[in-house]
Parts: C-alpha cells; structure tokens; sequence
C-alpha cells in the first residue's frame, strides 16, 4: 500500500498539469472523505462542485460539498501544491463559501504553507 507521500508524488508524475492535476486530487479528497474511518462517519454525502445539485454555477474555488449526519453542508477546498497555497485562493474560497447555505469550511492542502 502506498503512503500518502508515494501517492502525491504519483499525482505529480501523471499529471504535470496543474489543473489536470488538481481534478485528480479532488477525487481523491472525496474517496478520502468517504472512506476514512472519522470523515466516513461524520458526512452522509461527499459531491464534487460539478456533481453537487445545490451548485449555481461553475467552480469558483470550491471544490466538493459535503454533507454531515445532521444535514449541514461543508465547503471543501482541495489544494494539491508543492510549495505553498497562495493566499488569494483561500481568500477566493472564503468568500465563495461566505454563502448561508455552508456551516462550515474545510481546506485539504498537500503543502502546510501559506502565503
């Protein structure tokens, strides 16, 4: 089994596009966040942006919505960088997600940096 290092280095090489890339990733944060043992227990639904039906436009910095047990929705944002995420893409998710339909927020980054 692979450790998380091995599988972002193989993101990495299959897909040296950026974009491409963190599609990619993002199907990964919603096979995590379905399947881990704390996520899998605390969201009824993981969508992503394309396939969640409350969305209302294209993906503006959101990346998946996810569904708790007890019904709220979460904005997730889903950064797969090397170095660092900038700050303007969480201050774009931030205000994407400022929407009263979202109780809460959630960043998955590859890279403990901001900048």
């Amino acid at each position: 089994m692979a450790n998380f290092d091995e599988l972002i280095s193989r993101l990495h090489a299959d897909y040296p596009e950026e974009q491409l890339r963190g599609k990619a990733f993002e199907r990964v944060c919603k096979w995590f966040l379905t399947e881990d043992p704390y996520y899998g227990q605390e969201f009824r639904n993981v969508w992503l942006w394309d396939e969640w039906p409350g969305r209302w436009g294209p993906d503006i910095s959101i990346d998946l919505v996810a569904e708790t047990v007890t019904g709220n929705l979460v904005a997730v944002q889903a950064k797969c960088d090397t170095d660092i995420v900038p700050s303007k893409e969480i201050d774009s998710f931030i205000a994407a997600s400022s929407r009263p339909e979202f109780t809460q927020r959630l960043l998955i980054a590859t890279s403990d940096i901001t900048k």
